[in-house]
């Protein structure tokens, strides 16, 4: 009797030995398995994190690229304006069919510039296209034929400091590129700004940089935003 349990324990035990070495041996498998995958998912991510970074270079690169391009076109398409005046407030239609010839003789007779014949030299004049977004005129481009006139109209703009033409004001300013033109006038709000803080003074430089002046400090800004921090900064000194 000993002896059949004996038999019996011990084909047991050989049963069970050889399942658990298969256990094992396919828990090792298994294992390795996931060990050559998990590696392989590891090279695989970093490849895409090395491969992202090498992204975001190029990115950064060509964001960089296109601000200066950008930049550079906006500053040949000013140089091509440079003879260039905006005229805003002159009332719609006043000029007739004939813009150039009416500016010619309009513009040395409001301003009080002496000329030859009475009249200045242009090369072109026209509205902006389209229609304007309140119940202002458009604004009148008027390009001058010599750089010289351009400036005595302008300084003869300043010297008279109110212009007026059937009542109504009538402004000149240099002509600028649409994204310049946008940066110079966000500056005005930024100016009324300048003119709460003690002793400020500021200047608006070509062809969209506001140089401010607190307390003998002198700074230059490129953006409407970097003068804002600037007065905030004021303020909580």
């Amino acid at each position: 009797m000993e002896a059949m349990t004996a038999n019996i324990t011990k084909l047991i035990d050989n049963k069970l030995d050889r399942m658990l070495h298969s256990i094992n041996d396919n828990i090792s498998q298994h294992l390795n398995e996931i060990g050559v995958r998990f590696d392989e998912a590891e090279r695989r991510i970093s490849a895409v994190e090395d491969t992202a970074a090498e992204t975001v270079k190029q990115i950064a690169s060509l964001t960089k690229s296109v601000k200066e391009l950008t930049e550079r076109l906006q500053d040949q398409e000013n140089r091509g304006r440079r003879k260039n005046l905006r005229i805003l407030g002159l009332c719609e239609k006043v000029e007739g069919s004939d813009a150039v010839k009416f500016m010619e003789q309009w513009i040395p007779r409001i301003l009080d510039v002496e000329t030859k014949a009475d009249r200045i030299k242009l090369e072109r004049a026209h509205r902006i296209p389209g229609p304007t977004a309140s119940k202002l005129p458009r604004a009148m481009i008027v390009r001058f034929h010599n750089f010289s006139d351009h400036q005595r109209v302008m300084e003869a703009a300043r010297r008279k400091k109110e212009v007026l033409f059937e009542g109504v004001k009538i402004y000149f300013f240099q002509d600028f590129a649409t994204e310049t033109l946008k940066r110079r006038w966000e500056s005005v709000a930024v100016k009324r700004k300048m003119q709460n803080i003690p002793g400020a003074r500021y200047a608006m430089l070509y062809p969209a940089l506001l140089r401010v002046t607190v307390n003998d400090s002198t700074k230059t800004f490129h953006t409407p935003g970097e003068v804002s921090a600037f007065i905030d900064s004021l303020k909580l000194s």
